[in-house]
């Protein structure tokens, strides 16, 4: 590293008077920030200089990526893709027929298909992270894909009240924030032009309050009727879905993708795009050919899960074949990954 001796000595080298002037007889303190402003002038003159050239080198160096991972794992990103692509035609035929037909329960289907939309959309969110080579990045997405496709799923077997209530939640996390935001203006001394906007949030807060009870104020209040429990956490939903469907296996891949998301020693520590763990592993620091068949795969589990949720409101033949239908492409999903994993662990 260079230290300021270094860089006086380049400015005496390139403007001798002017560093004369600047320079000569000052303390470090005096002279530093005129060395700096000078670096900085440098530095951002060479960066704009270089700036298409190291873009250019950048964008031929992630399409060599993309295209390996591609190749690497063709069949598998290309099923997930086309389930995808399924499942939003599905999700529109879905809406269609409620619209000719009405809805097997208002507050159900709202709060179902506005989970399966968003389901979709993290979808392909993962399904881009996957193609650019990027494992571990899919695998926290897919932490909040499996977190809607709990949602779902608890929200459906409690019934239309249990939505409603959902629903009716997005009050107290706005307040919430709204709240916040006027804390931090306060603290920076902004005044707010108006408080009929937190008036307004704070009269439908207490509303739904009286309506749900006074524990419909926490994170996970819109459930606590259904579950008889003051202050229920999301462990306490999936805890539910274990005891009625078996996912128990689940929570350790969800705990595991947490590690991805918060700044905890496992997530310098383990990677799914390198073969190397523990300490001395190597830093994954760029796109990598490896690890994309555990996050492709769990994407399309969590992806059909909300799905079948949303099509078992509807008793047609259609609804049935066609979640006979997801559940076969996700198997195809899985052996896809699987060829792949086996040609390249």
């Amino acid at each position: 590293m260079r230290n300021l001796q270094s860089y006086l000595d380049e400015e005496f080298r390139k403007h001798p008077n002017e560093a004369m002037r600047l320079y000569d007889q000052k303390t470090i303190e005096e002279a530093f920030p005129h060395v700096l402003e000078s670096q900085m002038k440098v530095r951002l003159a060479s960066l704009t200089a270089s700036r298409s050239r190291t873009l250019k080198e950048r964008a031929g160096y992630l399409d060599n990526i993309r295209n390996g991972t591609y190749l690497l794992w063709k069949e598998g990103l290309d099923r997930l893709e086309q389930f995808i692509s399924l499942n939003l035609d599905w999700g529109t035929k879905l809406i269609q027929e409620v619209n000719s037909n009405g809805s097997p329960g208002e507050h159900l289907f709202s709060a179902l298909i506005r989970n399966h939309s968003r389901a979709c959309l993290m979808a392909e969110e993962i399904l881009h992270l996957l193609k650019g080579g990027f494992p571990d990045a899919a695998f926290a997405r897919w932490r909040s894909l499996y977190e809607i496709a709990v949602t779902a799923t608890f929200i459906r077997l409690r019934g239309e009240a249990c939505a409603e209530a959902y629903l009716d939640h997005e009050i107290v996390d706005e307040l919430k924030c709204h709240q916040l935001e006027q804390e931090l203006e306060a603290a920076r001394g902004i005044k707010p032009p108006s408080d009929a906007c937190t008036k307004d949030l704070e009269t439908a807060f207490q509303e739904m309050l009286e309506k749900h009870g006074d524990s419909f104020k926490n994170p996970f209040g819109w459930a606590s009727a259904t579950l008889q429990d003051k202050n229920p956490q999301f462990r306490d939903l999936e805890a539910r879905l274990d005891e009625e469907h078996g996912q128990e296996h689940m929570r350790v891949l969800y705990k595991r993708a947490s590690h991805k998301i918060h700044a905890a020693a496992n997530g310098i520590s383990t990677s799914l795009g390198t073969q190397s763990f523990g300490a001395n592993a190597p830093m994954l620091r760029a796109p990598s050919h490896e690890g994309l068949g555990m996050p492709g795969t769990l994407c399309a589990h969590s992806l059909c899960q909300t799905s079948m949720v949303i099509t078992s409101l509807f008793t047609s033949a259609e609804s049935l074949i066609e979640m006979e239908l997801f559940g076969r492409i996700v198997k195809g999903i899985d052996e896809a990954f699987g060829r792949a994993l086996a040609v390249n662990p």
